[in-house]
This record gives structure tokens, C-alpha cells and sequence, in this order.
């Protein structure tokens, strides 16, 4: 109890408290009054799940495109100015969640040293919250936070706003369970004589002995409760996860079909002329990016079968969500696209063996000049 502020005041009558030693036996058995932080994923994968966005994958095809022609062209201002502008959206959605998760965990460290007013060994004394364990008799005031799960002791009208944990407005009246006045309130949702962590005392003192701390409190299960994934989603999240589905499939194609317009333009009016070889080594590489970069129009052509009613089960390197949990088809939870971590390796690399065994079967088959330079014209 390094923290502990000793009060000289005189001897609480009835109520003598903890001694130092059952206060460390009581922290032994059922721990400190700290809620558990929920798991949090590490900052590199929060930072690749933004990669997920629809519109991230349309503008890395984009970039991929750009940096291609750039490098025939010899113009990289395009593609570059491209790539910034993923890096600069994505980096800036992952700083804003990562800060506020910090900022939320510093909040939640301030909040655990509040002093909290106690009875040890028969004299009044301040502890931090985190301090306080199972057995502690706590005074109560108007204005303070319950630090812990309690029975009232005693009272002096006494009344919570336990708004935070049940929604209701008005503050509720608290009495010892040995009072009369306590066994009329069947309505309430809480009994009269409990009090619960993170409830506000709006009125009145009073004392409490602490039956719960930390996780085992009710604000505890309410939070770990909270922090498990939903197992249904809200209309609102609905419309909008169809929004954005909607969103990346319009985006893709219209995309898809300008670069079609463009290719069949150039073929029409003869910008794109073509060769044998070359006609094989353009297939190839047209193939063999769009093996590359599966994990992004993939998803995407997933989710415009969805759209249409017909449902497309991706496996996870490729993409794929987990299976959703039992229960009603309607609002069921549809857990994000993560992919696995090798997904993006286990694409690009099959792109580029394809290209290379496509080059080397091309040139083995005299499809292909053993001279790069003939392969495809700088113009296409």
C-alpha cells in the first residue's frame, strides 16, 4: 500500500475493515481491481487489414498498370503519385485507429488510480482504485464513481445513477439488505442493497463491503462480453457493408471495361499491332498479372456473385472470410476478409512462375525470339 494516504480520523464505530494481511490475502485469491484490456491484433496486421478496402485494391491495380507503362515510357510521376496516395490513406487510417486505442488504454490506466476512500484496521485511508480488494469496506459520497461490485452497509439517502449499466435515467434509492425499505423494489433491475462498479453516486453517503472486483465485476462481464465479435449485425452495418460491396464492384467494372474499350480501340484503329510471338507473350502477361493479383480483383468478383444472390466461398489465402456462426440467415456476422499471411507471397509468386514458365516454354517452342527487346513493343 505505497499509495495509501492515511487519514488520522477517529475510529469508524462498527466497522473496523481489512488488516494489511488479509488485504494481501484477498489480492491473492481474487486478484486486483482492473478490468482486463481487450486482445488487441498487432499494429502490422491492423495496418495490412486496410489493404482490404475495395477501393485500395482498384488504385494497386492502378499503380501496378501505371508503374508498368511508366517503365516503358520512362514517365514513374503516374504510378508513384499512385502509390502515394495508398500509402498516405492507409497510413493515416491506421494512425488514427492505433492512437485512439493508446489514448483509450492511457484513460483507462488514469482512471485506475482514483483515490478511493476505505476503512483499514479500524481508521480511514485513500487507496488508488486498482488497490481496492474483496472485503473492503468503502465509503461512499455524492459525486464519486463505485470503484467495485458491493453490498450496502450502510445509508443515508443514498442514491445511484446506474444509467451506464441498466440505461435508465433516474437514480436509484440504496439501502442494507437488512432494511425494511429494500424489499419493495421487485421492479428494479439491480437489488437495493448491490451497488456495481462504474456506477455514480448522485446523492447522499453511504458504506458498502466489496463482493467483486476487476473482471468478476458486472461492468467486468458487460465489457468482455462487449469485446467478443458480434454474432448478428445491425441493419445499419448491413446497408453499409452492401454499400461498399456495391461501391468496389461498380469501381472494378467500369475500370475493367475502360481498359477493355481502350485495348479494342487501339486493335480497331491500329495504335496496337502485334506479331505472332507477341500476340502469345501479351496473353501471357495479362494471365500472369491477373494470377499475381488475385487478392484483389478475386474479392471483388466474389462480391459481385453475392450481390446477384449467388454466393462465392473463397478460401482464406485467397481472401475468404471465416464461415459465419450458427444462427439466423438475416443480419448473420460477416467477419472480415483477412486472408491468411501468406496469400499475398503464395499469388504473386505463382504469377511470376507462370511468366517464366510461359517464357521459357514460348522460347523453347520457337514461339518467341530469344531477344527480349521482341517480345512486345514499347507502343503496346
Amino acid at each position: 500500500m505505497s499509495h495509501a494516504e492515511v487519514n488520522q480520523a477517529p475510529r469508524p464505530s462498527g466497522f473496523r475493515g481489512l488488516s494489511a494481511a488479509e488485504v494481501l490475502a484477498s489480492r491473492e485469491r481474487f486478484g486486483a481491481n482492473v478490468l482486463t484490456p481487450p486482445k488487441r491484433d498487432p499494429w502490422w496486421k491492423l495496418y495490412f487489414r486496410k489493404f482490404d478496402d475495395p477501393v485500395i485494391r482498384i488504385l494497386m491495380i492502378a499503380a501496378v498498370i501505371a508503374i508498368g507503362v511508366g517503365a516503358v515510357d520512362g514517365k514513374y510521376f503516374e504510378g508513384l503519385g499512385i502509390v502515394v496516395a495508398i500509402l498516405l490513406a492507409t497510413g493515416l487510417a491506421f494512425w488514427n485507429e492505433y492512437s485512439a486505442a493508446k489514448e483509450f488504454d492511457l484513460l483507462s490506466k488514469s482512471e485506475d488510480e482514483v483515490p478511493v476512500q476505505v476503512i483499514r484496521d479500524g481508521v480511514f485511508t485513500r487507496v488508488p482504485r486498482r488497490d481496492v480488494v474483496v472485503g473492503d469496506i468503502v465509503v461512499l459520497g455524492a459525486g464519486e464513481e463505485v470503484p467495485a461490485d458491493g453490498e450496502v452497509l450502510a445509508a443515508v439517502s443514498l442514491q445511484v445513477d446506474e444509467s451506464r449499466l441498466t440505461g435508465e435515467s433516474h437514480p436509484v434509492a440504496k439501502q442494507p439488505a437488512s432494511s425494511s425499505a429494500s424489499g419493495g423494489a421487485a421492479d428494479l433491475t439491480y437489488e437495493a442493497h448491490r451497488v456495481l462498479r462504474g456506477t455514480v453516486v448522485v446523492d447522499g453517503h453511504g458504506m458498502m463491503r466489496v463482493t467483486a472486483v476487476g473482471d468478476a465485476t458486472e461492468i467486468g462481464c458487460t465489457a468482455r462480453a462487449a469485446a467478443e465479435p458480434p454474432g448478428e449485425e445491425t441493419p445499419l452495418n448491413a446497408q453499409l457493408h452492401r454499400l461498399s460491396k456495391v461501391i468496389g464492384v461498380c469501381g472494378f467494372g467500369v475500370s475493367a471495361l475502360t481498359f477493355a474499350a481502350l485495348v479494342v480501340r487501339g486493335l480497331w484503329v491500329g495504335e496496337i499491332a502485334l506479331a505472332g510471338g507477341q500476340w502469345y507473350f501479351a496473353a501471357l502477361l495479362l494471365i500472369a498479372a491477373g494470377l499475381a493479383l488475385a487478392r484483389v480483383w478475386v474479392p471483388i468478383v466474389a462480391d459481385a456473385l453475392e450481390l446477384a444472390g449467388k454466393p462465392l466461398r473463397l478460401p482464406k489465402w485467397l481472401g475468404g472470410r471465416d464461415a459465419p456462426r450458427a444462427g439466423p440467415p438475416v443480419g448473420e456476422h460477416r467477419p472480415e476478409r483477412t486472408g491468411g499471411v501468406w496469400g499475398w507471397p503464395v499469388t504473386l509468386g505463382a504469377g511470376l512462375l507462370l511468366w517464366a514458365a510461359g517464357t521459357g516454354l514460348g522460347i523453347a517452342l520457337g514461339w518467341l525470339d530469344p531477344s527480349p527487346g521482341t517480345w512486345l513493343s514499347a507502343d503496346v
